[in-house]
């Protein structure tokens, strides 16, 4: 909520931040559906606050990132108070931060562990809330020894070519 480290440090840079930031502190007994009833929108409000007190409103956002895994504690086994909580941080964030950021929807690439359909788009918070649909894709798995094995991966549920495809039907920039 506070300026963080990344803020006070670049303070004079002029380029812009690419900010991931968890629905809520992790170990700290909070949840997803507490988050989609609105019980932390006034810090959200105040996150948006400090991007204007620091001059960071061209900063991207990337809300709950990976929610599509099993790894976070807002992983989307639930996925309405995923999208619930996703809904909300970006209404306050917008409601406070002038201009707004922009928004970042990010899933992990290939396999989804979450939610039970196993297709990441169950998440998707929808187009009014997400600027950017994005995918964090590594290198080392699975791996693409031939381009045949690629253009596979890169095509199926969760890859980078069909979450590509499906951002420009949304009209959407696409982060990798």
């Amino acid at each position: 909520m506070q300026p963080s480290w990344t803020q006070a440090n670049f303070a004079g840079w002029p380029g812009r931040l690419v900010i991931s930031v968890p629905p809520f502190p992790e170990n700290s007994g909070h949840t997803l559906t507490a988050c989609a009833a609105g019980a932390y929108d006034s810090y959200w409000r105040t996150f948006g606050q400090t991007l204007n007190t620091t001059g960071r409103q061209n900063s991207i956002i990337r809300i709950a990132w990976e929610a599509n895994g099993n790894w976070y504690q807002w992983s989307g086994s639930n996925p309405s108070a995923y999208v619930g909580c996703w809904r909300h941080i970006a209404d306050a964030i917008n409601a406070t931060a002038d201009p707004d950021p922009m928004l970042d929807w990010t899933i992990n690439a290939h396999y989804s562990q979450n939610p039970a359909s196993h297709n990441p788009l169950d998440l998707y918070p929808g187009d009014n809330w997400v600027d950017i649909i994005g995918i964090d894709a590594y290198d080392h798995y699975p791996p693409s020894r031939t381009l045949a094995e690629f253009n596979r991966q890169a095509n199926d549920i969760g890859g980078i070519t069909w979450l590509y495809n499906f951002a420009r039907a949304h009209n959407k920039l696409f982060g990798i």
